[in-house]
């Protein structure tokens, strides 16, 4: 279908060090362990949403008409930054600041990347692959969350400290950085055609071309047909942790080690397992995109069962049956990486590629708004009743207004 030249390893291994952030699997155990409670922790995770939210499409529109090399080089830059900064935390404010960086550094990166790839596929007549040529590097980006988990398990169990994951997170994003800045000058994109790009012409023609855009219903709803369970998956995803935790509590094996020790290594062992399952899935979403008549069709049928698997793993959670409840919830990241790169292929078809960094911003920003508004209410449901109660409240709550909204529409 496509070459697999040295820039699709390079994309690969974007994907793979971008991922290789020891903490993912750790990062709300780091937040509890730093005395923090649930509702804190919500404050956290929105604080980075409404930051990445503000500064989401100013970054895209900067990426398209400034350079989207430079625009990637910034984000590690502050995710360095961010690093360090929650390495040395030490109080809730200080957190704060390092989750700014880090948002900061996602308002850069995310969407910028993506146009990158799609604009190489248009460069060299692939555009009908997309889908399948952004699963299989997305693949690698899992594939590096799988390594990751259980290289950052080894450092908690010897270290005995949450912390340390942060500081060796640095050494990837310092690669990564290293990586981009070696992408061919053709990637940043029409930089050169538009006038020979003087700043000032560069940005009134991407405005043009945004207004253009951002005109169209069919657009908006197309973003939010991808965005909705994308919010909603990173708002409940590492609430798996604490509840993975309590569970490790229960088995009989590793009782001479330390509680840190035990939960590093149930942990671990089973991010591992559930981003090689999202790795698979990611890689084989452009197998199913070629199968699929209707993507909107399927996008909204994954979307539904993505927030039943929440419903159902929050229930069983708070019935104790938290193993049966973990796999319930497990089955949401893979749905996640299935239907992901089909939405964002259906989006970037139906916008100009020129624009791509903006529209693929666009579908992060709502993303985020949903993650901004749901995180604090699970944190606030879960400090009352439980990380398996606040899933389930909000889950169900989603499930709820979409089923109504779709027999509306069918009336």
């Amino acid at each position: 279908m496509f070459k697999k030249d040295v820039q699709y390893y390079k994309f690969c291994f974007y994907g793979f060090f971008k991922n290789l952030r020891f903490f993912d699997a750790f990062i709300l155990l780091f937040f509890l362990s730093k005395g923090l409670d649930y509702w804190q922790i919500g404050v956290i995770f929105s604080l980075r949403e409404i930051t990445r939210n503000v500064l989401e499409i100013p970054s895209g529109f900067i990426a398209d008409s400034l350079g989207r090399r430079t625009s990637l080089s910034l984000s590690f830059v502050l995710y360095i930054a961010s690093y360090l900064s929650f390495y040395l935390s030490d109080s809730f404010s200080f957190i704060l600041i390092a989750m700014f960086f880090y948002a900061v550094g996602d308002a850069f990166r995310t969407g910028t990347h993506k146009s990158m790839i799609y604009h190489y596929l248009e460069i060299n007549g692939w555009k009908e692959y997309k889908a399948a040529y952004y699963g299989n590097t997305r693949s690698w980006s899992q594939f590096g969350s799988a390594i990751c988990s259980i290289v950052g398990a080894v450092f908690v169990w010897y270290s005995g400290s949450y912390a340390t994951v942060f500081l060796f997170s640095i050494i990837p994003a310092f690669l990564d950085m290293l990586l981009i800045l070696s992408y061919p000058k053709s990637l940043e994109g029409n930089l050169k055609k538009k006038h020979k790009r003087n700043t000032s012409a560069a940005i009134k023609e991407s405005w043009k071309q945004i207004k253009e855009q951002v005109k169209l219903l069919s657009f908006w709803r197309n973003i939010n047909l991808v965005s909705l369970h994308s919010g909603y998956y990173r708002a409940i995803k590492d609430y798996l942790q604490p509840i993975l935790a309590t569970a490790a509590l229960g088995i009989s094996v590793l009782t001479k080690n330390s509680v840190i020790q035990r939960e590093a290594t149930i942990i671990g062992i089973a991010y591992f397992l559930i981003y090689l399952i999202s790795s698979i899935a990611s890689r084989n979403a452009g197998r199913l995109a070629k199968q699929i008549s209707q993507p909107n069709k399927a996008l909204y049928l994954t979307m539904i069962s993505g927030l039943a698997c929440g419903v159902t793993g929050g229930i069983l959670i708070i019935l104790g049956l938290e193993w049966w409840g973990i796999l319930a919830l497990v089955l949401i990241f893979p749905i996640e990486n299935i239907r992901k790169p089909i939405g964002l292929a259906k989006v970037s078809d139906e916008s100009e590629s020129d624009i791509q960094a903006f529209v693929l911003s666009i579908e992060s920003q709502a993303g985020s708004l949903y993650t901004t508004i749901l995180a604090p209410i699970i944190g606030l449901l879960a400090d009352q009743q439980g990380p398996g109660f606040g899933i389930a409240v909000c889950a169900g709550g989603l499930l709820a207004i979409n089923l109504l909204l779709q027999i509306s529409h069918k009336k």
